[in-house]
């Protein structure tokens, strides 16, 4: 009722009603936790699904536990949106809770998430892939990669690969795997194709889940 009086004086006055937001108050923030350099980090990010056209202040806290000690999830100094949590306990019978919460002057709203680190495991793709014919072997491809840089201790925890590669007008594609090691070698391709393949991550002892795919790499069997 109160809104259709001020829509009502705002035609009179010449205003646009479309300038003004019908809700000012923040929205429940959408937010998601991962671990691409298990063990020693944890990032959390969140958004807002809608702007408040007010200023709006968002906070971050964790604790160990329901009822453990609140911690400022410390800001990360490029992204305003995401913050980092060091060193989390590993193996730990209790979750983590995170508490995203979003003000400003018509109100407040958060968001409480919880999880177990081992779950939330999601290594970034793997980089400096490279798929070459292989010497004097007709319809294979040689590749070879590099594990993630943010996956800080690769002989400790391990890291295990799937291969996907593609081929011809239709974009066939295939996915095989987990290798142990950073190269492998396909055989049995189709002669004179050019395929294109890529690399995904995931931990060793498949604790959460795997990387996106890296980015592409090509190459002609002979």
């Amino acid at each position: 009722m109160r809104w259709c009086a001020v829509a009502v004086l705002l035609r009179v006055a010449g205003c646009s009603l479309a300038a003004l937001p019908l809700d000012n108050a923040p929205s429940k923030p959408l937010v998601r936790c991962w671990s691409p350099s298990y063990p020693e980090k944890v990032l959390c990010s969140w958004t807002l699904e809608r702007d408040t056209h007010l200023p709006t202040e968002v906070t971050a806290t964790y604790s160990l536990g329901f009822k453990g000690k609140v911690q400022q999830c410390v800001r990360d100094a490029l992204d305003d949106s995401l913050c980092v949590i060091e060193e989390p306990e590993l193996y730990s019978s209790l979750p983590y809770y995170i508490n995203v919460s979003a003000s400003n002057t018509a109100g407040q709203a958060s968001t409480l998430l919880p999880f177990i680190v081992e779950n939330i495991v999601k290594p970034d793709p793997p980089v400096n892939v490279m798929a070459t014919p292989t010497p004097g072997r007709s319809r294979q491809l040689s590749l070879q990669w590099a594990p993630p840089p943010s996956w800080p201790l690769p002989q400790l925890f391990p890291l295990k690969y799937l291969v996907q590669y593609s081929w011809g007008q239709d974009k066939h594609s295939r996915t095989v795997g987990p290798y142990e090691e950073t190269r492998c070698t396909l055989k049995g391709l189709r002669p004179r194709s050019s395929y294109t393949v890529r690399i995904s991550a995931l931990d060793f002892i498949d604790n959460g889940e795997a990387s996106e795919w890296s980015e592409p790499a090509s190459a002609n069997t002979t």
